[in-house]
C-alpha cells in the first residue's frame, strides 16, 4: 500500500461531502478521520499480522475450579456454561498468551485509541473503522492467496473506499454518488496495484475503473469534471505503454489516479 494514498482518499471523502469549506471544524474532523485511516489503521493491521495465534483449540475446563456456578449440577446449562468460561479461560492462559500477549496488549491498546477517536466523530466512522478492522481480518484469513485479485480487492477497500467512506461520514452522510466514485476508485487503485505486478490485465482495470467514473460525472452533468478525469486518464494510458522505468512508471501512474480520484470526489459533491 502507498504512504499518502489513504490519507488522499479520506480527503476526497470530505471533499465529496461538500462541507469541507471555511469551517476550521470541518478541516479538524477531517484530519481526525485522517488519523484513524492511515496511521491507526495502518498499526492495527500490522499488529494484527504480526499476532502469533496458538496452535491448538480450547481443551474440556476440566483442570481450573467453577468460577461462575460451583452449585449447578453435572449436565445443567449452569455446569456447561461454566465448563466453557473454564475452557476459555485455560486456552488464554496457557495458550494465547504465552504465545501472544505482548502483541496482543499492543494491539488492544491502538484498537481503543481508534475506537474512541472514531467515536468522538459519529456512529458512521465507528462503523467504517468496525468495517476495516473485519476486512483486516479476513485478509490475514487469505494467507498466501492474499497476493491474488482478492488481496488486491481487500488492499483497494483499505486504501481508498474505507477512508473516501471514513472522510465524508466525518463531515456528512454518504450518498449514492459518492459510493460510486469510493467504489470506481478502489477498482483503480487494485488494477494500478495489479498492473505494478505484472499483470497486464492490471492496466485495462485501472482505466475502465476511471473511464466509468467520467460516466458517473457526465450522468451527474458535471462535464468539467468529466474532461478533468479524462485528462488525468491520458498520462496514465501513456504510461502504462510506454517503456520508462518501473518505478517512474508506477508512480507517475498513481499520481495521475489520485488526480482523477479528487475531480471524481468534486464530481460527487
Amino acid at each position: 500500500m502507498t504512504i499518502v494514498m489513504p490519507a488522499w482518499a479520506v480527503f476526497c471523502g470530505a471533499m465529496a461531502s461538500g462541507e469541507l469549506g471555511g469551517d476550521p471544524q470541518g478541516g479538524f474532523r477531517m484530519l481526525l478521520a485522517v488519523v484513524v485511516m492511515d496511521p491507526l489503521m495502518g498499526a492495527f493491521r500490522s499488529g494484527w499480522d504480526r499476532l502469533s495465534w496458538p496452535r491448538g483449540g480450547l481443551g474440556d475446563g476440566g483442570r481450573r475450579g467453577p468460577v461462575v456456578v460451583p452449585w449447578a449440577e453435572p449436565g445443567s446449562p449452569g455446569f456447561m456454561a461454566q465448563r466453557g468460561m473454564n475452557a476459555v479461560l485455560e486456552w488464554l492462559a496457557e495458550r494465547f498468551w504465552p504465545a501472544a500477549g505482548r502483541q496482543a496488549v499492543g494491539l488492544a491498546l491502538v484498537a481503543a485509541l481508534t475506537a474512541a477517536i472514531a467515536m468522538s466523530l459519529g456512529p458512521g466512522s465507528l462503523a467504517v473503522v468496525v468495517a476495516a478492522w473485519a476486512l483486516v481480518a479476513l485478509m490475514r484469513r487469505l494467507g498466501r492467496h492474499a497476493g491474488g485479485w482478492a488481496g488486491h480487492a481487500g488492499l483497494g477497500l483499505l486504501a481508498v473506499a474505507l477512508p473516501w467512506a471514513a472522510g465524508q461520514v466525518a463531515l456528512d452522510g454518504l450518498t449514492w454518488r459518492s459510493v460510486a466514485m469510493a467504489g470506481l476508485g478502489a477498482g483503480a487503485f487494485v488494477g494500478w496495484r495489479a498492473g505494478g505486478q505484472g499483470h497486464r490485465s492490471g492496466l485495462w482495470a485501472l482505466l475502465l475503473a476511471q473511464l466509468a467514473m467520467i460516466a458517473v460525472a457526465a450522468a451527474l452533468r458535471r462535464p468539467l469534471e468529466a474532461w478533468l478525469i479524462g485528462m488525468a486518464l491520458l498520462p496514465q494510458a501513456l504510461l502504462g505503454t510506454s517503456e520508462a522505468g518501473e518505478r517512474v512508471t508506477a508512480r507517475g501512474i498513481e499520481i495521475a489516479m489520485m488526480v482523477a480520484l479528487l475531480f471524481a470526489a468534486i464530481a460527487a459533491s
